[in-house]
């Protein structure tokens, strides 16, 4: 009889419950990975908050890097002097059409692949860490997550980006001064033009009232 209580008091324990809740103790994905007391829990939402960091920074690094490379192979294929056949045709070969896929790009394809694979592991393990229904967990995981993207943010903007925003800036205004210089000295041969209209019609009224 006691064994069966106690196989009950188990099966109770080991139950998962399907709603939100605070309640300990509670497992988290691995069986070693038991929470018992408060301490516990405060490591457990540190922990998981920082795989949410990770997770985002990675996403982000990892597009981050594909642009690159899909910048690299266009530049690439734009600097390959242009066939005289036409790629739109259908008797076009392929290879003409398409830009040049090299060892070092295949190398880092698949090193974007494991990274992808990466990345894949540690979103089923958020959700599966979700899946606890516990309310600070998951307080943990969104704000490792907002955190995450935070400071990936900061890796958008690199130094190429701000040479190219000044020159891009440098060129507006260079445009923009030129264009109001031609305005102003449109303006101004236009006003010409009208003074000396003005002045020829004068002379032919003069004309003809001495000719009266």
């Amino acid at each position: 009889m006691d064994m069966n209580m106690d196989m009950g008091n188990s099966s109770s324990s080991m139950m998962m419950m399907m709603y939100f809740n605070f309640m300990m103790p509670f497992t988290v994905v691995f069986k070693g990975w038991d929470i018992q007391n408060d301490s516990q829990l405060i490591g457990s939402c540190f922990g998981v908050a920082a795989m949410a960091m990770v997770y985002e920074i990675l996403k982000n690094l990892r597009q981050l890097w594909a642009n690159k490379m899909i910048r690299k192979v266009i530049n690439t294929s734009s600097q390959i002097s242009p066939s005289t056949s036409d790629c739109c045709h259908d008797d076009a070969e392929t290879s003409e059409c398409s830009p040049p896929r090299s060892g070092r790009f295949w190398l880092a394809h698949l090193f974007q692949s494991f990274l992808h694979m990466i990345q894949v592991f540690i979103a089923y393990i958020l959700m599966l860490i979700v899946m606890t229904y516990n309310v600070w967990i998951v307080i943990s995981i969104i704000l490792g997550a907002g955190v995450g993207h935070l400071l990936a943010g900061g890796f958008y903007v690199t130094p190429d980006d701000v040479k190219q925003s000044k020159s891009t800036l440098i060129s507006t205004r260079a445009e923009t001064r030129s264009y109001e210089a031609t305005k102003r000295s449109s303006n101004e041969n236009y006003a010409e033009t009208s003074t000396s209209s003005s002045e020829a019609g004068g002379y032919d009224n003069a004309a003809s009232t001495v000719k009266e």
